[in-house]
């Protein structure tokens, strides 16, 4: 007697309708925020524990050794390298954030843009910003040739 087993279907179990690229993205930037602010607060505490630390040993404070002054030079080190690192990651993100904005703009600026502007932008990416000024294609410009 030999009995098959069947497995049952298994579905894909979802919160709510399929998130886009836009969303997810925007999720992705938001926990890196949150992970970046949360080492920014650790290794501030780090640096502060391991400033009181050195701070009982130089101070002479009772119950303070040479192995306080170590582990708290040692805190302070890795709590300026998390501040450090975590500054520069909320810069890099607020500046690629900044760039995201810029491109929108510039592609909404462009949906609007009557088939002339778009002639004039053409010709300034081909042939550069300097030789579509002398060409006098500028924008507000009106070429006479007579």
């Amino acid at each position: 007697m030999h009995k098959e087993i069947k497995e049952p279907d298994t579905q894909r179990i979802t919160d709510g309708p399929e998130a886009s690229a836009e969303e997810k993205e925007t999720e992705t930037v938001r926990n890196d925020q949150r992970s970046l602010t949360l080492w920014l607060v650790a290794g501030a505490f780090l640096a502060y524990t391991g400033y009181q630390l050195c701070r009982g040993y130089i101070l002479k404070e009772e119950g303070s050794a040479l192995g306080f002054f170590v582990v708290g030079a040692g805190f302070i080190g890795f709590g300026v390298f998390l501040v450090i690192k975590a500054t520069r990651g909320l810069a890099k993100e607020d500046k690629e954030k900044k760039n995201r904005m810029n491109k929108e703009k510039i592609q909404e600026k462009a949906e609007k843009m009557s088939i002339s502007e778009r002639a004039r932008l053409a010709q300034t990416l081909e042939n550069g910003p300097d030789e579509a000024e002398q060409t006098g294609s500028g924008a507000g410009e009106s070429q006479t040739d007579e």
